[in-house]
This record gives structure tokens, sequence and C-alpha cells, in this order.
């Protein structure tokens, strides 16, 4: 085993993992049940994972790939194989719903379909492949169908940042928390392994520039894509401004979101007096969406994310990024806003049914467990490294960047604790304390530390 995989391994030295190395028979004798347990496969030495999203290859995405989920998945997935060659398992990367054109040959169909089978992986991932389900997948917390899936896949808007949030998950507790919140709703079919972790996202692009008045700004006659719980804590702030707002979830500005608006046979739906949020439509990419003029701002993920989704939504994903003209998008929405208050990170985690984690190998299970935490690093250092290019690729494509003025983040952050403690009390009041665990314990640990955090910031 080559001296960089193994300095990868922090509790088995190469020796160790030589020692605990088992061969095909070996292992099957010891773990009978194993080719039960992973029955959608041709080999019991292969582990099928089915992943929320594709990798999305295309002309120059990073490693693993274009999609801000399929993509970090796929970099676990090639790391962990790394490791699990020696140790006679191998992860195979399954794709929910259909597969890009890009990625075949790469990936491999999906083995359940949601929600026609389970409402979501993670219920997939309980059932277990002996009850038609599956043995392991990627997702994010925020598609478990719990209420405290909001604040792990991103955190707290104005919290903790993404060092921070990984100090809190592998150190400060985090990952014992969503454990147990995980086996409570699961009845302890689920075992969880953080994977990825990539930084904060962009702050939105707008077809005019922020006004420096959240009454002003609650005024817009604006649809805007815009994720809960910020799109929620917003309207909390508007109405404290003395502006009404709405949500329309999934509709856009016209009644069909693949033509534009208005078009022949597809008039005005909405009309917008306000600010206004929704279209958050399945399988539609918002830049799409603001091209076809159905929603008016939107954000997504990271400004890298943003150039290579762009390219998709043209059609021009061959095209290196040095060259492609952005500009029949960027000019809907010219001004692009970094310091993102709503989301400073995504979090991204593999989910192994418990009988399946247990059937294997203490060696493959520390190998699996390594790789993620090495992939964390990766997908966070490569997620940095890329962003500065970005921005002038979005630049040169005519984007003006901006940073949102204090005197609308201030009533933003104002309003953020006050919503998300009613949310807490609500889900509670259901029957889900998972909301309430997760808000409070990470809370308090950013309270505790938050003296080093604003010291360790320091201005340049």
């Amino acid at each position: 085993m080559p001296a960089a995989t193994c300095s990868f391994i922090d509790t088995l030295s190469c020796r160790d993992l030589t020692a605990m190395h088992l061969s095909k028979s070996v292992f099957f004798s010891a773990s009978f049940i194993l080719p039960v347990l992973l029955s959608h496969t041709a080999n019991a030495d292969q582990l099928p994972i089915q992943v929320q999203f594709p990798p999305l290859a295309m002309e120059d995405a990073p490693r693993g790939g274009a999609h801000p989920i399929g993509g970090p998945a796929n970099v676990f997935i090639d790391n962990a194989n790394e490791l699990l060659g020696a140790l006679d398992l191998e992860l195979i990367y399954h794709v929910s719903g259909k597969t890009p054109e890009s990625d075949r040959g790469t990936v491999q169909p999906s083995l359940v379909s949601i929600p026609e089978n389970f409402s979501n992986l993670y219920e997939a991932v309980a059932a277990g492949p002996n009850a038609d389900g599956l043995a392991a997948a990627i997702s994010v917390p925020i598609s478990s169908g719990l209420e405290s899936g909001q604040l792990l896949v991103a955190g707290l808007p104005f919290g903790l940042h993404p060092s921070e949030f990984a100090s809190w998950l592998i150190s400060g507790g985090g990952l014992e928390l969503e454990q147990d919140i995980y086996n409570e709703a699961f009845d302890n079919n689920l075992v969880v392994v953080p994977i990825a972790l990539t930084p904060g996202q962009e702050a939105g692009f707008f077809p005019e520039p922020l006004p420096t008045s959240m009454t002003e700004m609650c005024q817009q006659p604006w649809l805007a894509r815009w994720p809960a719980p910020a799109s929620a804590i917003w309207q909390q702030a508007c109405q404290t401004a003395g502006v009404e707002t709405t949500n329309i979830g999934a509709e856009t500005l016209c009644a069909d979101p693949t033509a534009a608006c208005p078009s022949e046979g597809n008039p005005v739906k909405h009309d917008i007096n306000a600010l206004t949020f929704g279209g958050f439509q399945p399988g539609r990419l918002p830049q799409q969406l603001r091209q076809l003029d159905q929603v008016d701002a939107y954000e997504l993920n990271l400004p890298y994310t943003g150039v290579l989704m762009m390219k998709r939504a043209l059609g021009l994903e061959s095209e290196s990024n040095d060259t492609v003209d952005l500009s029949p998008i960027i000019e809907k929405a010219p001004y692009f806003y970094l310091n993102a208050w709503h989301q400073s990170f995504s979090y991204i985690e593999l989910l192994v049914n418990r009988q399946v984690w247990d059937s294997l190998s203490e060696a493959q299970r520390v190998a699996i467990r390594t790789s993620g935490q090495a992939s964390i690093l990766e997908t966070l250092s490569s997620g940095l490294e890329a962003q500065g290019k970005a921005i002038e690729i979005l630049k040169r494509n005519g984007a003006e960047v901006n940073e949102w003025p204090d005197e609308l983040l201030k009533p933003l952050e104002e309003a953020t604790m006050p919503y998300l403690e009613s949310r807490a009390e609500a889900n509670s009041a259901e029957g889900d304390d998972s909301y309430r665990r997760v808000l409070d314990h990470m809370r308090s640990y950013q309270e505790d530390r938050q003296t080093y955090f604003d010291a360790a910031d320091a201005p340049r």
C-alpha cells in the first residue's frame, strides 16, 4: 500500500491493515449473510450505494463532477475504493432517477425508485436489501424527512462557519446527536458517516441592486427562489418592517415552468406586487428558470457551481469555462452577491443499513470512516480554491459582484433566532423534537466558543 494512502488511516497502521486483510473466502465464511444483504449486486465484494444525484461530468468540472452533491459523493467513493481495494470491498455508484448522458458508463442505474418505492433514501436504507430497500445511500439531511435536516445540511443562518461546523460534527458531539436522532427515527437501522463538506454559498443573483432599506427590499416585486429556513426568516424580517410577503412553493411566475414567461399559451399566473418566494421546481435549474423569466432572483450553491450550472442550462457543458458565453443568463440578473448569511456550508452524508454495516470487517468500516474524513478535507479545500476563478468568470460575463448591505443583514439576523425558536416549538408540539435538539446543541456549541471564533477571524 503506498505511503500516501497509509497516511489517511489514523487508527490503523499499514501493518494493522495487512493483518486485518480478509480474503473473499474468509470474509464469506465469517459473514455469511453479506451476499443476502448485498442482493442487488452481482458480486458479494461490491457494496452498492444509491446517490441522490448524478456526478454530472462536464468540461472544467471539479474532480468528481459538477453536481454539488453528486460530485462530492463521487469523490468519496473514489477515495474509499483506494483503501477498500486491499480489503476486498468496492463501493458502486448507483444514481437515483435518470442517468444523464454525460454520466452513462461511469455510474449504474438506480436500485429503488424514490418516491415510488420509498419516500426517501433514508427510509430505503433503513428497510435494507432484505426488504427490497438499499444497503447504502448518499444524501443530504434535508432529504431525511425530519425537520432537523434543515439545520444539519447547512447550519443555522448567521451560524457556524464550515471549519467550525466540522469541529462541532466530529469533535463536539454533533455526529453522536445526529446518530441518536436517526436511531430513534429509523429504528436503529441506519449508520451515518460524514463524507463531504463544501464552503459557503453565494448569496444570490438579482435583477437590480439590493436596496439598503428592509422595507424597500420587501416591497420589490420579485419572485425569489430562496431555500428554507432562510426564506421564512426573510419573510419574518419583512413582517417586522411592515410588509407582508408570500411563499408560493414550487410555482413559478407562469403556469408552465418549461416555457418562456409570458409566452403563447403560458400567461402570467402570479401578479407579483411585493417580495415573493417560490420557484422550487423539481428537476429545473434556477438558472433555467431565470433565463425563461420564471423567477426574478435566485441562489444556488457555490459561485463555481453557478458557472457550471449556467453552462448546463445553456447546453454548453462541453465548452471551456475560459471561453463560454454565460451572458444570456447573467444579463437577466446581473447583480451577484456574496456573504451567504443563509448557508455557510453544505453537508453530505453516507447512510449504511445497520445489518450491512455490522457485517463489514472492522478494517472495512475504519477505511470507510477515514475516507469520509479525507473527503471532507478535500471537498472543503478544493471548494475554496475554485471560487476566485469562478468570480472572475462571472465578472467577465457581465456579473457585478457585491456584498449584502449591513442595513439588510442586521434585521435578518435579528429575525433568525425568533423564527428558529418558533419552528422548534411547533415541531416539538407535533412530536418531533429533533429540530429542538439540533438547534440547542449547535447554538450552545457556538455560544461557548464565540469569543474565540470572533477573535480568530482577524481583519484582513
